[in-house]
């Protein structure tokens, strides 16, 4: 008996030392894992001081907009920032400001740059500020330039008007003035988005 048990412990160590030598081939010889295939999202413009990112579900005056693209203006730091839904446009500021707006483009005709006043449908709009920008866009539509002129107008009934000219391209939007308490985000549709910018 004493040889058949020896000869089964014999016989076990050699199996065991068999099977580890080709666990530890396999191991030599597994390829290596493949690199994840998603890139890490860009930094959202939450993180610049703002309070909505591109992408976000918010609500503004009992209105709801789902911001699908973007527009950053700095000057160099950031000065404002227009968020572009179907509905209407959003423009928002850095948080220590107070106010945004909700506003919606319009067609002013070419008025030589940035005049002192102008009027439009029969309302007369008086400039505030004028300022150079630049212009770096968020999402999937870049802006016509990377540089510009913008100006704010101030209507007499409280309403305001942005006009941004520049490389002969001359966009404006018109709208209301709200408290920044007034915006409610609900939350992003994980839309993930690199800054893209046209230098002039």
């Amino acid at each position: 008996m004493s040889v058949v048990v020896t000869g089964l412990v014999v016989g076990c160590a050699v199996l065991a030392a068999g099977l580890a030598a080709v666990i530890r081939v396999r191991r030599r010889r597994a390829p290596a894992l493949p690199e994840p295939a998603f890139a890490l999202p860009a930094p959202g413009l939450m993180e610049k001081g703002f309070g909505a990112n591109v992408g976000d579900v918010v609500s503004l005056a009992a209105r709801e907009l789902w911001l699908e693209d973007a527009w950053l203006l700095a000057e160099p730091e950031p000065l404002a920032a227009i968020y572009f839904a179907r509905e209407a446009a959003l423009v928002l500021f850095p948080s220590d400001h107070g106010s945004c707006y909700r506003m919606h483009p319009v067609e002013l005709g070419d008025h030589g740059g940035l005049p002192s006043w102008l009027e439009h449908d029969g309302s007369r709009y008086e400039r505030g500020w004028r300022r150079p920008v630049s212009v770096e866009g968020w999402g999937r539509a870049p802006p016509p330039f990377g540089e510009a002129l913008l100006a704010e107008y101030q209507g007499l009934a409280g309403g305001v008007l942005w006009l941004l000219v520049g490389q002969s391209v001359q966009l404006a939007w018109i709208g209301q003035r709200f408290s920044a308490t007034e915006l409610e985000r609900w939350g992003s549709v994980d839309a993930v988005v690199q800054p893209r910018g046209r230098p002039l």
